[in-house]
């Protein structure tokens, strides 16, 4: 009811687990959304924990983004939840496991795993290969967006269990290194 007590079949409650853009963007035409324009997108997202989902269309283009909470990883689909170790556990492979003392270069978010650079170019590093701590062992792909991959330890590594091109989950593990004695390790951010 127009200029009633707000309780009428018009109101809407206030939007809790989303945002909407203060102004449209101006977009010219369909081919002016690049990379800077998904980048911007992304560093708003980045900078805001309570934005948890965003939706986009440019010309017949159409991008939904939501966030997972940020205490729970993304759960599997139909498994029912287990222990935090032995949901760790049955996500990896056996053959995974690797020798004790073996370090997992795991991704810190999904996205496209390349073992390389760039198509026909070398991979960064193959199975034996002595790698640095801190040193560019492969790239995740998120959005177009090249986010590099480093090795937590100085050592050798010991396996690659990720396939180039492979989509791979947050925490995924891509290779191990079996770190040198007495190496050091990269801290955490």
């Amino acid at each position: 009811m127009p200029g009633g007590d707000g309780r009428g079949a018009l109101a809407r409650p206030p939007m809790s687990t989303s945002h909407q853009l203060d102004k449209e963007p101006t977009v010219q035409h369909e081919s002016s959304f690049g990379h800077r324009d998904a980048l911007e997108i992304l560093q708003l997202v980045e900078a805001d924990p309570t934005l948890t989902s965003i939706s986009l269309k440019v010309g017949p283009y159409e991008i939904d983004l939501e966030r997972s909470p940020a205490a729970a990883p993304p759960a599997p689909s139909s498994p029912p939840p287990a222990e935090p170790a032995e949901a760790a556990a049955a996500q990896q492979p056996a053959a995974l496991d690797g020798a004790d003392g073996d370090e997992a270069v795991t991704t810190s978010m999904a996205g496209v795993f390349y073992r390389a650079p760039g198509p026909g170019e070398p991979p960064f590093v193959s199975v034996g290969d002595r790698v640095e701590a801190g040193q560019t062992v492969g790239i995740i792909e998120v959005m177009k967006l090249m986010n590099t991959v480093t090795s937590p330890v100085a050592g050798m590594v010991t396996a690659i269990p990720a396939e180039n091109g492979q989509l791979m989950e947050f925490g995924a593990v891509l290779m191990r290194v079996r770190p040198d004695a007495g190496g050091a390790a990269v801290a955490d951010d």
